[in-house]
């Protein structure tokens, strides 16, 4: 019982394993799964319609592409909705190639139906279109096919049944094995508890990022407007979506005032930014120093109106002038005035002690049998103090060279109060162009830094997947090759937006070195805040539209239920209207045939006999059609007297009975073509009406059918409307909690 109870957890394993095994291998050898598709289509026909028939399009070795097992038709024309069952004409291996839709009739038709098929493998029908033909005339029809997840699921075992089956089937039998040697040889392991699988995101990292856009006439520092910030925030937005699977944010940093630091630079504003550095020692004097650019803003672009930033590798020619600054290494006495460290010496100063330094190094070359190494030594020192005297000499000389334009713009006086060394500064610019890495079209980001520059049209165009991959940069990821299968967002031109795992790694792990990256409520305040509220406006927005469109298809439901009803009550009303009408033709045709009997026995008396009787029939005949030629004249002459007195009802009742009087005279003239044409209507509105009637029972059998699928979607819609609804009023909520 020992070895059974310890058994028991492998076995069932096993036995689960085979079940999933015989499962996956039905899935994927047997299972040939059903989806269910739709097509609309709509015709306009001025002339009566002779042929209807839509052609399924076949593959280039003619085999079927739509294997068609259910297929139905619904016609609206006139207001009326009715249906239709299609013809297959023709098939290919017992699946339709043409459907002949039996439409007749003159106007416009819309046609919708719904078709279901088999596949044997995944397709996108969307390639392969019908084909309608109209009177010769031919039109493409575009096809949808609905699928759900389980058909998906199905679809990607078949896909990777080549490993799946395979692999299941080992796992299987290395299962059922280990079960068997458990029980008979006692083989027993101790099992260690699962761990709970790791729940994505566990750890978010925050970057905080400043924005800064470089426009002439504008005043630095000044705050942009509230239109182009809410675009730089839907902007970061989008970029969040993109990173969010590396369990990156970039928050919005936000100042002590409550403000967004997205802020003007005038390009008049002056750049200062060191370019090198050391130590000098000479005796007891040991001093820090470095050399420092300066330069303006606005010479770093090509154009005088600083709208277009022309760069070769990141570098502009521009020019500068450069200083020495230096302090004192620690506390001094120098021609008997005190310094303590870390205070600044007036360069005249530094002159002088360097001068003397190389001096004393020019001295101790010239002396004979120095080591080489020692010779080496003096050297550097000589070339570092020669180099030194230079730039105090040259201080004020304007100089022109390569300017790396992402140093350069740490370097912006005025704005170092805004976090420049701890977050992300984006600069914006109307126009960036490097002559030399086509690539990087519409901005650059430091490699990895805390610098990004992008083009202006990346924010008013929401190319988030551009600002993106500047920020891989500025997170320590480099370009790579092309994927055309899965574009990835550090491609070059960006195509995507997919980032690996090995890249989340690397940019998680840059921050997590670079602490200076790290969003913090000393730096950026409210900004995680911030951020939150935005992404809550966002999806209550996402939320409110959503509604919307549902409440127009509810009222759109609505409307196609009441139609049901008045599709009925308009065909009973059209069934009655006919059968009055055809109660009026038979009284007419009644009086007809009596006229047009008379009529003919007269006229067959001429024709036969002679004499007395041959003149009566004459007379008679004149007389009956001299009585209804007098009968019209007198109810003209009422209908004109009417219609001058406005009588419009007693000018309506005149005008039926000098139509029924000319129906009797023309019964008079020719009676055997009248009858015929009086019969032929009595019976052409009998068998129209039969038509309606038939109809009308077709629509009350079907109607409850109908209006319970309306109901059920209405139903559906609701839910969905209640539950968006109470995620919006949740939402709502922790806005108001975060203040």
């Amino acid at each position: 019982m020992e070895v059974l109870n310890k058994t028991s957890g492998v076995l069932t394993l096993f036995l689960l394993l085979l079940a999933l095994f015989a499962i996956v291998s039905y899935m994927v050898y047997f299972y040939i799964p059903s989806v269910r598709g739709s097509y609309t289509i709509s015709i306009t026909a001025e002339k009566p319609l002779e042929s209807v028939v839509l052609e399924l399009p076949i593959t280039e070795d003619n085999r079927p592409i739509y294997r068609i097992k259910e297929i139905t038709c619904f016609v609206k024309s006139n207001g009326y909705l009715r249906e239709i069952k299609p013809v297959i004409t023709s098939t290919i291996d017992g699946n339709p190639k043409s459907i002949l839709l039996p439409i007749t009739g003159t106007g416009t038709f819309n046609i919708v139906g719904e078709y279901v098929l088999e596949e044997e493998k995944l397709i996108d029908y969307s390639r392969y279109p019908w084909t309608l033909i109209v009177d010769s005339k031919k039109y493409e029809v575009p096809v949808y096919v609905e699928r759900d997840i389980m058909l998906q699921v199905v679809y990607i075992m078949k896909e990777n049944s080549m490993i799946l089956v395979p692999s299941l089937g080992i796992l299987t039998v290395l299962c059922g094995g280990l079960s068997v040697a458990r029980l008979f040889r006692g083989l027993f392991f101790q099992e260690k508890v699962p761990t709970a699988p790791k729940k994505k995101c566990t750890k978010w990292y925050y970057v905080c990022v400043n924005f800064f856009k470089i426009e002439q006439g504008s005043q630095t520092g000044k705050q942009l407007p509230k239109p182009y910030i809410d675009k730089l925030m839907k902007l970061l937005l989008n970029v969040n979506e993109t990173w969010k699977k590396c369990c990156i944010k970039f928050i919005p940093c936000i100042d002590s005032k409550g403000n967004i630091v997205a802020k003007y630079v005038n390009p008049d504003r002056d750049i200062t930014y060191a370019t090198a550095g050391g130590k000098i020692i000479i005796g007891r004097y040991k001093i820090d120093f470095k050399i420092v650019r300066k330069l303006k803003l606005k010479d770093l672009f090509k154009d005088p109106n600083s709208t277009r930033l022309e760069v070769s590798e990141s570098k502009v020619n521009a020019p500068y002038k450069e200083k020495l600054e230096a302090t004192w290494k620690k506390d001094i006495e120098y021609k008997g005035v005190k310094y303590k460290a870390g205070e600044k010496i007036p360069n005249e100063i530094v002159n002088e002690i360097v001068k003397k330094g190389l001096e004393v190094v020019n001295k101790r070359l010239g002396e004979s049998g120095l080591p080489e190494n020692e010779k080496q030594r003096l050297l550097k020192r000589k070339k570092l103090f020669e180099y030194v005297l230079k730039i105090i000499k040259e201080e004020n000389i304007v100089k022109r060279g390569e300017i790396p334009v992402i140093g350069a713009l740490k370097g912006i006086e005025k704005l170092k109060d805004d976090h420049l060394s701890k977050c992300i500064n984006v600069f914006i610019v109307k126009e960036y162009e490097d002559k030399v890495e086509k690539g990087e079209e519409g901005g650059c980001g430091e490699f990895p830094g805390r610098i990004t520059i992008i083009e202006e049209k990346v924010i008013e165009e929401n190319i988030s997947n551009m600002l993106a991959h500047e920020f891989g940069h500025n997170l320590g990821l480099d370009h790579v090759p092309p994927n055309p299968q899965k574009p990835n967002l550090m491609e070059t031109p960006v195509k995507g937006n997919n980032l690996t795992k090995k890249q989340c790694k690397k940019a998680f792990e840059n921050c997590m070195k670079d602490k200076r990256k790290h969003f913090s409520e000393k730096t950026c305040h409210e900004g995680l805040k911030y951020l939150r509220k935005l992404e809550l406006f966002r999806e209550i927005e996402k939320l409110k539209k959503e509604n919307k469109e549902i409440d127009k298809q509810v009222k759109k439901l609505r409307k196609s239920k009441e139609e049901v009803d008045k599709q009925i009550e308009d065909l009973k009303e059209q069934i009655k209207s006919e059968e009055k009408m055809l109660k009026k033709e038979k009284a007419l045709l009644k009086k007809v045939s009596s006229t047009a009997k008379r009529a003919e026995r007269y006229k067959d008396i001429i024709r036969t006999k002679k004499g007395r009787r041959k003149r009566y029939a004459e007379k008679s005949l004149d007389r009956m059609e001299s009585m209804l030629e007098k009968d019209i004249e007198r109810l003209k002459g009422k209908l004109e007297k009417a219609i001058k007195r406005n009588r419009e009802k007693e000018a309506k009742e005149l005008e039926k009975k000098i139509g029924e009087k000319e129906t009797l005279l023309e019964a008079v003239r020719d009676p055997e073509a009248t009858l015929k044409k009086y019969s032929e209507k009595v019976k052409a509105l009998e068998e129209e009406i039969g038509k309606l009637k038939e109809k009308l029972k077709e629509y009350e059998s079907k109607a409850p059918e109908l209006k319970n699928k309306i109901d059920n979607k209405i139903k559906e819609l609701r839910n969905k409307l209640n539950n968006n609804k109470n995620r919006i009023n949740k939402l709502e909520k922790e806005i108001k909690e975060l203040g």
